[in-house]
């Protein structure tokens, strides 16, 4: 099930973003919609949450202006809110699954959107590096808003930055019975492979082994370049037979599929590819993806 909300509302942030000051100016971008989806509206504490943040020009006119939705260029960025906490996390901070390409500078001229053009963003989102804690570490009520920072103008000199700000999803993050234990000493944030190598990150499963902790953690893991591409492969081979958790099923086949077919695999390759076509519920960007590999990994064979 996925829940989304859309907004055409642009607003000011009352506080500094990672990096990105608060914008002084007001009003609004008409025709431009930001839309945040989760594809769950249940977690439990300090497990990630996949969001797709998706730009439009739903009007009738061409919009000019620019802004660029891309994790690495840090300027958009996620709000949470929830059982006293405030968490303000960067799209640097989270982990894209790079099928978003995107410009890392304005162009020097503004853009022009035509009607109907959208943009699409896959980002997980676990942790809060400046508050050194998880985005949901208790059982509670969560709320979630993405922002966007769009310019308008007509070129870099008179460029003015507003904030286009998602309505608000609603996230119950619940504690089961069955996995109580491993949610309470689980702690490894596993978005951040550079602290954690070899036995330290092994042994930090043998607390959560065969809970969904173990599986997005490596999920993660899969994606480490530190770690050799053929145990990358049986990583993710183990979770797709598991099967996964279900908001990154068609995550894990596509990742590997990319590191079959990097291998030489192509009949594997094209295997999985096409099992992510064929999987309900894969999200259309991800789809398209898999299709590219699979007939890249057909043309190989």
């Amino acid at each position: 099930m996925r829940f989304c909300v859309r907004t055409c509302l642009v607003g000011v942030l009352a506080m500094a973003v990672a990096g990105v000051s608060p914008a002084s100016a007001q009003g609004d971008v008409p025709g431009i919609q930001v839309e945040l989806t989760t594809l769950t509206d249940r977690l439990m504490p300090m497990q990630p949450i996949r969001l797709i943040v998706r730009v439009a020009n739903v009007s009738v006119e061409p919009v000019r202006g620019w802004f660029i939705l891309h994790a690495n260029a840090g300027r958009c960025g996620l709000m949470v809110e929830g059982e006293g906490l405030t968490r303000h996390v960067n799209s640097r901070e989270m982990t894209p699954n790079r099928l978003a390409a995107g410009d890392y500078l304005p162009p020097a001229r503004p853009m022009t959107y035509e009607p109907g053009y959208e943009r699409t963003l896959d980002l997980i989102a676990l942790y809060d590096r400046d508050a050194a804690d998880y985005l949901f570490p208790i059982p509670g009520r969560y709320d979630l808003r993405f922002w966007v920072q769009f310019f308008t103008g007509t070129g870099l000199d008179d460029y003015k930055p507003v904030h286009l700000i998602s309505d608000t999803v609603s996230l119950n993050i619940e504690e089961p019975e069955g996995e109580r234990f491993a949610s309470r000493v689980w702690r490894l944030p596993w978005g951040m492979p550079q602290q954690f190598s070899g036995s330290p990150v092994t042994s930090g499963f043998s607390d959560v082994s065969g809970t969904s902790y173990e599986q997005y953690a490596r999920f993660a893991m899969s994606g480490w370049s530190e770690i050799a591409r053929a145990e990358r492969i049986r990583i993710l081979e183990e979770l797709a037979d598991g099967p996964p958790p279900q908001q990154i099923a068609d995550l894990v086949m596509l990742r590997l599929a990319e590191l079959l077919l990097a291998e030489n695999d192509h009949a594997r390759a094209a295997e999985w590819a096409r099992k992510v076509e064929e999987m309900p519920g894969a999200l259309p960007h991800v789809v398209s993806r898999a299709a590219q590999l699979r007939q890249e990994a057909e043309r190989r064979d």
